[in-house]
């Protein structure tokens, strides 16, 4: 079976790391990749804009199963145009890429009877925004760009801060704001066949920029799985939101057979809300939950295609928690152009020999120039590491980014993922 994975970053990574382990017999192929990836699949490498390059792969190769889970190509309608070639796609149509737009996803949401935030105002002016901002007199708010990425948003509880984060942002996007409830934030990812899924380990993403949540919002600066959970919260999560969502899609007449991660909100009563969604794997909770997974990889795609998944968790190692932290550029994430940075390639390789068998080190925003490597972005690699505890996983993360730390100029990470599950 020939299956291309569409996308350059860890999280990608992770996924080929997965397929390659697979027993099934197989071919990976990975546009447009990064460096890191030739480990595990070919990178096909084609001039042209992305979406005929794909198209053009697909022919050249014979490709059985794409991956998709670009979002530039995904509005572009490539999985359509794929779809039209009879080839078989694990990932979202542009209908349901819709619903990753926050205002899409809190009306499908009421819809379908999912718990959202319930003190909320979409404005789309300046005017409106300081209109509903009133309405939340005292208390702390969060606001986040509709149409934006994961880190386009502000937690304030300043109508002042507010108003000034806002005009930034709300000439792009209208502004979703919400109130603030204290509870835990849970990352949960689903493979789904349209009518059955299969649970990845619950994960807890780190999203701010400095330690103890302070700082910028990122789109990701590490992650934890499993979360410690209870059956119980987890059979809430699958009742009160995911099967309602695959529902809702199936009601709505949307084919839907792929990945889904939905960020949740848990509080101490035990009430389930729905934050937001995407309709693809996302960073960097992705690397640390699949390499929990005992599952083949290729053996559960083709079950999804088939609509043939079994209707339970996937089979984990339940002996071991996984950490992931991401080696961030310098101006990460406050500036959106990243200065490009040589990256040492003599300690890279060593650091890549060095991992044990419980480690992995995933590349992101990586290219290669001549026979050098660059960074090319804001998260150039993620660290995921396993080990039978979150303090011992946490030591041994670590005590390996302590050799990395001149990995490139203005490598810098943030040094307490998985902390506050074991300080006290």
């Amino acid at each position: 079976m020939k299956i291309l994975v569409l996308g350059n970053t860890a999280k990608e990574h992770a996924l080929l790391k997965w397929l390659c382990e697979s027993e099934e017999e197989k071919e990976l192929f990975v546009y447009p990749g990064n460096p890191g990836m030739s480990e595990y699949a070919h990178i096909v490498k084609q001039m042209g804009d992305n979406k005929s390059a794909v198209i053009d792969c697909v022919k050249k190769n014979h490709i059985d199963l794409i991956v998709s889970s670009t979002g530039r190509l995904i509005e572009e309608g490539i999985n359509e145009d794929l779809k039209a070639l009879g080839a078989e796609v694990i990932g979202p149509g542009r209908d349901a890429y819709t619903y990753e737009n926050l205002q899409t996803l809190r009306k499908r949401a009421s819809d379908y009877g999912i718990k959202t935030l319930e003190k909320a105002k979409i404005a789309n002016t300046m005017e409106e925004l300081e209109s509903a901002l009133s309405q939340f007199k005292n208390r702390m708010v969060a606001l986040k760009c509709v149409k934006g990425r994961g880190r386009d948003r502000c937690d304030t509880s300043s109508f002042e801060r507010a108003v000034e984060w806002a005009k930034n942002h709300i000439d792009n996007s209208p502004i979703l704001i919400e109130e603030f409830i204290e509870g835990l934030t849970a990352t949960a990812t689903i493979l789904t066949d349209g009518t059955n899924y299969r649970l990845l380990p619950i994960a807890c993403d780190y999203d701010r920029s400095k330690e103890d949540n302070e700082g910028s919002f990122s789109s990701g600066m590490g992650a934890l799985a499993p979360l410690p959970l209870s059956k119980y919260t987890r059979d809430r999560v699958g009742e009160e939101v995911i099967k309602k969502m695959i529902n809702g899609l199936k009601n709505d007449k949307i084919v839907y057979k792929g990945f889904m991660t939905f960020h949740l909100l848990i509080t101490s009563s035990g009430d389930v809300y729905l934050l937001n969604m995407k309709t693809r794997l996302s960073d960097p909770s992705a690397a640390a939950m699949l390499s929990l997974v005992k599952d083949d990889g290729v053996r559960e795609l083709k079950k999804a295609m088939q609509g043939k998944l079994e209707p339970v968790e996937f089979n984990i190692d339940n002996s071991n928690y996984a950490l992931d932290v991401v080696i961030a550029s310098l101006g990460y994430p406050d500036k959106d152009l990243i200065c490009k940075e040589h990256i040492d390639k003599r300690m890279l390789s060593y650091a890549r020999e060095s991992l044990s068998k419980d480690m992995s080190l995933f590349f992101g925003a990586v290219s290669e120039e001549g026979n050098e490597y660059y960074t090319n972005g804001g998260r150039p690699f993620t660290l995921v590491v396993k080990d039978s505890s979150i303090e011992r996983t946490n030591r041994k993360a670590y005590s390996f980014l302590y050799s990395l730390s001149d990995l490139f100029p203005g490598a810098w990470y943030r040094s307490d993922i998985g902390a506050n599950f074991f300080i006290f």
